[in-house]
């Protein structure tokens, strides 16, 4: 399997500053071919691979958020949705496991924090190229890959610096207890950032770390890492990991350390915000229906070109059928019109043209309801009402109170086109959750 790794320097440049494309087999990886320059064209290159997006992030945080031990599960959730909620900017929150210290009756879950408009706005890809991607993920995150496949007990400081930046991460295996972003003007200046750094989490975090990584110019530069030997008693020069990469020189490594990082932690970072990941969900379905579709038509259109053959020799034939079957459908409207019961033949004849209607054409009014609410399961039928089910939470009443408004919004819109909608949903307002049922069918003759 292939992947294409693009790390794009946020909202400083609208093109990737370092790609690598990495080939997976039998569990190790091979680096197949790298530009440190980037491309104007990343698409171009992607071919059959996985591309995966990584963005410089200067505002992701990390916080610790503390719960009753007693939680699980749903509530758990819940719990740290609200907590996490506040007045801040929209962001897109990943949780990582709940530990309980010894003695607490508390538990200490880490919240990963990336405001939406560093995907939307500020993570220099471009619309397509958003679209285009599998995985979008930080480079903070990316460094705690390494960390977490080279020393997955240990709580490792992970040290990283490049012409423009630096960044600094303390993990422990997938959990990450603090990241920082920060540009990197002199590389005077690198060791002493990691002293601070060093102090201040232990001051203000109690972390001390039992290991501490160095890569990219932290490493390759000479004189920064004997500055960080002579200040550090615990400590280590980062080289290419054995049994994961391949014939890495090391030099090489650093350059595609983020890139590589961000490949190994695969999905289980991937910080597209939600509304985005439904509608990328939504489009490959759409696009795996529609290729069925084809297949069908295709397989259609052979059977019919096999019979076509031997229809030449009875055109006239037809042509006399057809001109008779003008006559009586002529003859059959006379009839209709003068019957009592030409009501009810006339609302069955609608009803058969009803059944053949294909439910996929409903997708185009319905769809922005399921991308509103997102859906569970989406049960298509000839001859029953489309049924969308969904269960989502909410951290506050309000939050679900407005969003059974704007359902009802939704059913309105739809019956003013003429749909049939009816409205199986139930609203918690103890529990906070929303279970939405709703059947919909189109109402009246066919259009």
């Amino acid at each position: 399997m292939k992947f294409l790794s693009a790390e794009f320097e946020g909202n400083r440049t609208n093109t990737p500053t370092r790609c690598a494309v990495f080939e997976r087999k039998k569990g190790i990886f091979s680096l197949e071919s790298r530009l440190d320059s980037g491309t104007d064209d990343l698409l171009s290159l992607k071919g059959s691979a996985s591309l995966v997006a990584v963005c410089g992030c200067p505002d992701f945080s990390v916080e610790t958020v503390h719960v009753p031990a007693s939680l699980k599960g749903s509530s758990l959730r819940l719990f740290l949705r609200s907590k996490t909620a506040g007045n801040r900017e929209k962001s897109t929150v990943r949780f990582g496991a709940c530990s309980q210290p010894e003695g607490s009756g508390e538990k200490e879950c880490q919240a990963y924090i990336m405001p939406d408009r560093a995907y939307e706005k500020e993570s220099g890809l471009d619309a397509e190229e958003r679209d285009a991607a599998d995985i979008f993920t930080l480079s903070p995150l990316a460094l705690c890959g390494i960390t977490s496949a080279l020393y997955p007990d240990r709580l490792v400081l992970h040290a990283y610096a490049d012409e423009s930046k630096l960044i600094i991460t303390i993990s422990k295996s997938d959990e990450v207890f603090y990241a920082r972003t920060a540009p990197a003007t002199d590389r005077a200046m690198l060791a002493g950032e990691l002293e601070l750094t060093l102090t201040h989490t232990a001051k203000s975090r109690n972390l001390r770390p039992d290991l501490i990584l160095l890569s990219g110019l932290y490493a390759t530069d000479g004189h920064t890492s004997d500055q960080i030997r002579s200040r550090q008693a615990v400590q280590t020069v980062l080289a290419a990991p054995d049994g994961i990469l391949a014939e890495c020189p090391f030099d090489v490594f650093h350059k595609i350390i983020i890139p590589f990082g961000a490949v190994l932690n695969g999905r289980k970072l991937d910080f597209t915000p939600e509304k985005y990941r439904k509608k990328k969900i939504f489009s490959k379905t759409m696009s795996a229906l529609n290729s069925a579709l084809l297949v069908i038509l295709v397989a259609l259109t052979a059977v019919n070109l096999h019979f076509f053959s031997s229809y030449k020799s009875k055109t006239e034939e037809l042509a006399k059928a057809a001109s008779a079957l003008r006559a009586d459908r002529e003859l059959t409207s006379e009839i209709l019109s003068a019957s009592p019961s030409s009501g009810y033949l006339l609302s069955y004849l609608n009803l058969l043209n009803e059944r053949d209607k294909n439910p996929v054409r409903l997708l185009a009014d319905v769809e922005p309801l399921i991308m509103h609410i997102g859906f569970d399961r989406v049960i298509l039928s000839r001859t029953e009402p489309t049924v969308i089910a969904a269960s989502k939470e909410f951290g506050t009443l309000n939050s679900l109170t407005e969003f059974e408004e704007e359902i009802k919004a939704e059913i309105t819109r739809l019956e003013s086109k003429k749909y049939t909608v009816q409205n199986d949903s139930r609203f918690g307002y103890d529990s906070l959750v929303a279970n939405i049922k709703l059947n919909i069918s189109r109402r009246g003759a066919a259009e």
